[in-house]
């Protein structure tokens, strides 16, 4: 039985207020509208987040997660589950990070709805007047991206050592919803992108997860005005050296085996192993002055944007999402 992207709507408020211990912050529902199109809204009406998804988005997931089910130990009813979840989560987070009053539209969509895009009718704050045409044409790209990086972190919780397979399955959860959000923008030739390309989006979602055992020292660093790690607060080496060989490579290998199962022509996009974990050390430690030497199209995209929120986000003098932090 196919499940719907509405009825789920009570699974991701339910798990927002896990995470974050109290409920999210104004009231949200959700429809589904029958189209054989993949698309899905996020609408502000008065003080309500309202959130439609056409049904090809339960049904496209679903049919991947069966052709999936059983790899890697994986149960495809829970992984529709845990896909729609995270677009829930994704589009909460327009709402929550001001996306609507930022640009001046009640409407943002992944994918092609019928009759609009993917913002309507923008009118940009008075703060933008001075920011490069290339940065304010970036700016939806940016927005989606802060959004994927808050519903990411919402989805995989707090880092433990007890659930790395827990873990793992959400991340896939994660990417074949991306993947399949690309197939419907490479669908739809000749309109414009909805969203970063997935390479992009994939370079993302498996550096904060190769990070993940670093959050709690990052955050108390944050916390105490420090520009580095504290030693202290890291992880073991050999700790470290088991996450990346039994949580960051298998990740990597399952978003290549989803994308190849979706027939998505993406996959030479995240690079060969070797260029995919050169480009993931160079921005992990935000090593500025190797920028220029990294290798795969979806690096390359990421740090073109993360210059364009920071100079989004300092014309609005609010914190920059997203931006990398040295280990040591």
């Amino acid at each position: 039985m196919i499940q719907s992207t509405a009825s789920l709507l009570g699974n991701a408020l339910a798990h927002y207020e896990f995470v974050m211990e109290e409920p999210f912050g104004i009231a949200v529902d959700a429809t589904d509208v029958d189209d054989a199109t993949f698309w899905a809204t996020a609408s502000i009406k008065g003080n309500v987040l309202h959130i439609d998804a056409s049904t090809a988005v339960a049904e496209q997931i679903t049919e991947l997660w069966e052709r999936l089910d059983g790899f890697e130990g994986i149960d495809a009813d829970v992984m529709v589950r845990n896909s729609l979840v995270w677009l829930l989560l994704h589009e909460t987070q327009h709402a929550e990070l001001g996306h609507f009053t930022l640009m001046g539209t009640a409407r943002i969509s992944e994918g092609h709805p019928p009759s609009f895009g993917l913002v309507s009718r923008p009118q940009m704050p008075q703060a933008f007047g001075d920011l490069p045409a290339a940065t304010l044409a970036a700016l939806p790209f940016c927005l989606e991206m802060q959004a994927d990086h808050n519903a990411i972190a919402l989805m995989v919780e707090q880092y433990s050592t007890g659930e790395w397979g827990i873990l793992r399955k959400r991340v896939a959860a994660m990417v074949a919803m991306t993947v399949l959000i690309e197939r419907a923008d490479l669908d739809r030739k000749g309109n414009p992108r909805s969203h970063p390309q997935a390479a992009t989006r994939l370079f993302q979602l498996l550096g904060y997860v190769h990070q993940l055992p670093l959050t709690p020292a990052m955050m108390e660093a944050r916390e105490h005005g420090r520009g580095s790690l504290n030693p202290a607060d890291i992880p073991d080496q050999s700790e470290l050296n088991a996450y990346f060989e039994q949580v960051t490579k298998p990740c990597l290998e399952t978003a290549r085996h989803i994308i190849a199962q979706s027939e998505v022509s993406s996959l030479d996009d995240l690079g060969n192993d070797e260029a995919f974990f050169h480009d993931l050390d160079i921005i992990a430690n935000n090593q500025t002055a190797r920028f220029s030497r990294l290798q795969t199209p979806g690096a390359q995209e990421l740090v073109r944007l993360i210059d364009h929120n920071n100079l989004i986000m300092a014309a609005l003098n609010q914190p920059i999402p997203w931006a990398p932090t040295p280990q040591t």
